[in-house]
């Protein structure tokens, strides 16, 4: 191909109503979870475990396959002496790491 030719170009699919309101409220998500995780991480290492696992639970629910999400509520619950809720945290978490594809 020479200088002069050049690619026809491709177009460009125009972004939906529906599509960009996808979009930003996936933004949002992301922008609200790592403040809660990390307020999560504080509060438990303060003593304060059921506040964390009431900040973590709305959270599953935008993130259900996070098994960061699941170890970190399995640790407030065991920090907060409901070791059998931990357990079962704990377990979602590692067969969710299983699961992952890298």
């Amino acid at each position: 191909m020479t200088r002069r030719e050049r690619r026809p170009r491709r177009k460009r699919a125009k972004p939906t109503p529906s599509g960009r309101r996808e979009f930003r409220a996936a933004m949002a998500v992301d922008v609200e979870f790592r403040p809660a995780f990390q307020k999560a991480e504080r509060l438990i290492e303060q003593g304060r475990a059921m506040p964390a696992v009431e900040l973590l639970k709305p959270l599953l629910d935008t993130h259900p396959r996070n098994p960061a999400l699941h170890y970190l509520l399995g640790y407030a619950y065991v920090s907060a002496g409901h070791a059998w809720m931990g357990l079962n945290e704990y377990e979602r978490a590692q067969q969710l790491s299983r699961e992952a594809e890298y």
